[in-house]
């Protein structure tokens, strides 16, 4: 029973050598600012001071190619929850000193305006600024062949909500395309043009009609083709406009369908009345 009790102090033992022949923790017994991991003859270091409140001392930090404290250091985690990499006092929750897969984020330290990622050398580029709140700052910015802010924008999302395609010019409107759009379905939801059918609407008579196309150039209630190249047109409101347009046409169908029944009805009474009167 003796010799197995000394097996595991024996295997303790060595555990515990093998820690202090390759490394120490921490580095002398006053030190009472990090603890320290270096190899044996110095080189990588790596400085842990998680048990400290003081925020000028850091959680962590991995140095290279030296045992003195915070020399060379390739990242490191402050007091105060910011991250470096390649950086010793990171101004952001994120900074890096150089690139990261051929992109930088952040373009100077001293950026408010956006966040930017660009392809290594320029080129296709992204600017992010959804921390702004200042309306006239866009949330999320594509932009092509530059990496220049606000320059060939592709497409882009306003602080506003308003989305733009081809445009930074949204104007009021929640979406804006400079371009065609090609789509299976568009919904569009919009007032109704049934009210021609109720019995209190005043159809105009087609005389009155002929008059306003003669005066005007155009049907009564549609826009006129100069109105349509100045602003356009509301794709609800005109679909609505052309339904009333095509409701008022049945009307007039419907009552010109009676007032020729009407006729028939007449000229078939006045053919009896002419075939009666040759037969006296």
């Amino acid at each position: 029973m003796k010799k197995l009790f000394l097996i595991p102090i024996v295997f303790i033992s060595f555990l515990t050598h093998a820690q202090i022949q390759f490394g120490t923790w921490r580095t002398t017994t006053g030190n009472t600012d990090y603890h320290f991991l270096t190899r044996d003859g110095g080189g990588t270091a790596v400085y842990i001071n998680q048990i400290s409140t003081d925020a000028s001392k850091a959680i962590l930090r991995l140095s290279s190619g030296t045992a003195t404290p915070n020399q060379n250091v390739r990242f490191t985690v402050e007091n105060n929850g910011f991250v470096g990499i390649g950086v010793i006092d990171p101004s952001q929750r994120l900074e890096v000193n150089g690139t990261t897969l051929s992109t930088t984020f952040r373009s100077t330290l001293n950026n408010t305006n956006y966040h930017h990622l660009t392809r290594d050398g320029g080129g296709a580029a992204l600017y992010i600024n959804q921390v702004q709140s200042n309306s006239t700052y866009p949330i999320l910015r594509l932009s092509s062949g530059t990496s220049d802010p606000n320059q060939n924008v592709r497409f882009t999302v306003e602080n506003n909500g308003s989305v733009g395609i081809g445009t930074i010019n949204t104007g009021s409107y929640k979406l804006a395309v400079n371009g065609s759009i090609r789509s299976k379905e568009v919904k569009v939801e919009a007032n109704w043009s049934d009210f021609v059918f109720y019995d209190n609407y005043e159809l105009r008579t087609l005389e009155e009609v002929e008059q306003h196309i003669n005066e005007k150039g155009h049907l009564p209630e549609i826009p006129s083709e100069a109105e349509i190249t100045e602003n356009g047109i509301n794709l609800g409101e005109m679909d609505a406009k052309l339904l009333q347009k095509i409701e008022e046409l049945t009307l007039y169908m419907i009552e010109m369908n009676k007032r020729m029944g009407q006729l028939e009805q007449e000229n078939s009474e006045l053919k009896k009345e002419v075939s009666a009167l040759k037969n006296e």
